[in-house]
């Protein structure tokens, strides 16, 4: 029979029913060829009152809801005319208006309501009932889903919905239970899971070339008869005058496309016009100077590139860094390996992030004069030239690290190091770990400084030890690397030195800071910045920042005068007290080490 036949019958028998509340189960198995024996469930809701076995707080509709045994459990899939918003995702198929699931949950009346009036002008989404009824035997639970985006459409917080919707259908995925979805979102999610029963319902009118239903009911009947029905989902023309519908989606979803572009990048631009703006230009005096200083170390400060077409890239970080060091007499020291073939050489490692250490242990061999070092990434500027590295140094340790504050990780982009055999052979043994590291998301250098603590200090901590590794072994993402980065520091504990002859410092007790964590607002107790990216500057994005300088500017004839002062013109507005900072990075920090917690929890060997 045909299917759009098939639809007619079942929108009369829908009618019937609406007027004289009568419809059998066998006309149910009829329209969805169920076998004889299938057990049915029929109930039929006028003005919201429970006639049946369902309850629902909209006007009257009909509910069917089929039963199967599967596998030592008991699935239940119920199919209604109207809308009931009780589980997560919706479907119109015809007169059906929605597919649901027993395991689902139930909104308030209050959401309910939105939810369907945002709904009420959905267009049909049609599906084969050939698919239909292959799901319908499908073993398992079936999660049906529609995009995330119509999901929290009607949602006060569209951000944190979208991101539970997304946990329900990872977890639902985790359990090796076919996931129905239209939304590549949740199919990348799904991907990564390895999930292979997934499916893309395509939202169209036909696919059959605009030959009209009985050429798409032909294909689907081609396609479904076999073996792999989750391979396809096959929409079924219903509706009038399709090729006007058309050309009327396409200029919805054109003007759509044109507002939210619109949108986007003047809300860009109205946000960086807000964040930059000050009343007047600040110059500080430099409240330090090294030159009259008489207990001082020969320290050196390094950078180290890949090539010399990256330096634009960090071009108002390292104009701080070199008026910095002129007025302060640091030997600045930048390297660039594409340039340097010894270093080439002598590290060999094919990942710049790991090749660097080396080349910094490789450089102090060589410069015996350098008492300390401080390296560097590039992208770390100098934004209070009122600090001494000497603050930092602690006589006790030959390598001094720190942790970030928006994570609990150790960070890999600057330390301090005595020039000492023990240092140097740290950091080459950490280079080394590049001929270590797992076919897995390991984050390079950042995630293996964290196992060689490990190896170094924790040989005979714990057997927990293997399971860490064991984390960072199977790595998928930022989040498995962070949940890795969570076992590592539980193992360390809260002790901050290592061996006695490394520091590790705590958060907003170092040298540095990731600066767009406060959109580069700083205090006097700041001294480098980090993460002044030119490609991030002025940015919607992650790591996004604005500079806390009216420009960049720098005149490196006044760096060694007492006129240095003025390569600093800060922005007033980004000029903030002690405690403003402080209890801002306080309150990231709180979140951090809940984050932390349930990090912790999520492992199930402790």
């Amino acid at each position: 029979m045909n299917q759009v036949i098939r639809i007619k019958m079942f929108e009369e028998e829908m009618g019937v029913a609406s007027s004289q509340n009568v419809i059998t189960h066998s006309t149910v198995k009829s329209l969805f060829l169920l076998p004889d024996d299938a057990i049915i469930r029929l109930s039929y809701m006028v003005n919201g009152k429970k006639m049946g076995c369902k309850r629902n707080t909209t006007s009257s509709h009909l509910s069917i809801e089929y039963l199967r045994s599967s596998v030592g459990r008991d699935r239940r899939c119920f199919m209604s005319s109207r809308r009931i918003f009780n589980c997560s995702g919706y479907f119109y198929l015809g007169g059906i208006s929605e597919i649901s699931c027993s395991y689902g949950f139930e909104r308030n009346r209050r959401r309910n309501e939105s939810i369907r009036k945002s709904y009420s002008k959905t267009s049909f989404i049609a599906v084969s009932y050939y698919l239909l009824k292959q799901i319908l035997y499908h073993n398992g639970t079936v999660f049906f889903s529609t995009s995330t985006f119509d999901y929290c459409v009607a949602q006060s917080n569209c951000r944190y919905y979208q991101r539970e919707y997304l946990d329900r259908v990872r977890d639902h995925a985790r359990l090796g239970l076919p996931v129905l979805t239209n939304d590549p979102q949740i199919r990348k999610v799904l991907k990564r899971l390895g999930n292979s029963v997934h499916v893309l319902c395509v939202l169209a009118d036909a696919i059959a070339g605009g030959q009209g239903p009985d050429a798409a009911q032909e294909e689907t009947q081609a396609i479904t008869d076999g073996e792999e029905i989750f391979d396809h989902v096959m929409p079924l023309v219903i509706g009038r005058r399709r090729s006007k519908c058309r050309v009327g989606y396409l200029v919805i979803i054109l003007m759509f496309l044109t507002i939210l572009i619109w949108e986007e990048v003047n809300y860009g631009t109205l946000v960086n016009v807000y964040c930059n703006y000050y009343n007047h230009v600040v110059y500080l005096p430099i409240t330090k100077n090294r030159h009259i200083e008489t207990n001082r170390y020969s320290i050196g400060v390094i950078v180290v590139i890949e090539n010399e077409d990256n330096l634009g890239q960090y071009d108002i970080a390292l104009k701080t860094l070199r008026c910095y060091c002129l007025y302060q007499d640091y030997p600045l020291t930048i390297i660039s390996v594409e340039r340097n073939a010894s270093y080439k050489k002598l590290c060999p490692q094919n990942d710049f992030m790991f090749r660097r250490h080396c080349i910094v242990a490789e450089f102090l061999e060589r410069h015996q004069e350098f008492d300390w070092a401080l390296f560097v990434d590039a992208d770390m500027g100098v934004v209070n030239p009122s600090h001494f590295i000497e603050e930092y140094i602690n006589e006790k340790f030959d390598l001094i690290f720190y942790e970030r504050i928006f994570n609990y990780e150790i960070m890999a982009g600057s330390y301090l190091m005595r020039n000492s055999p023990y240092s140097r052979d740290f950091l080459k043994f950490w280079a080394n770990y590049f001929y270590k590291l797992p076919h897995s998301f390991h984050g390079t250098d950042n995630g293996a400084i964290h196992n060689v603590f490990l190896e170094k200090f924790c040989g005979d901590c714990s057997k927990i030890v293997i399971n860490c590794q064991r984390l960072w072994n199977t790595s998928r993402n930022f989040n498995d690397l962070n949940i890795y980065e969570a076992c590592v520091r539980n193992i360390l504990g809260a002790r901050n030195f290592f061996d006695n002859r490394v520091l590790l410092l705590p958060k907003m007790q170092s040298w540095a800071r990731d600066g767009w964590l406060t959109n580069s607002e700083w205090a006097s107790q700041d001294f480098f910045l980090h993460g002044w990216q030119e490609s991030k500057l002025n940015k919607m994005m992650f790591a996004g920042w604005n500079s806390p300088f009216v420009h960049h500017d720098i005149d490196m004839a006044k760096c060694s005068t007492k006129l240095a002062f003025q390569n600093w013109p800060y922005k007033d507005s980004f000029i903030q007290s002690n405690d403003e900072i402080r209890k801002r990075l306080n309150r990231i920090s709180r979140k951090v080490h809940n984050s932390y917690l349930e990090s912790l929890k999520s492992l199930d060997f402790y």
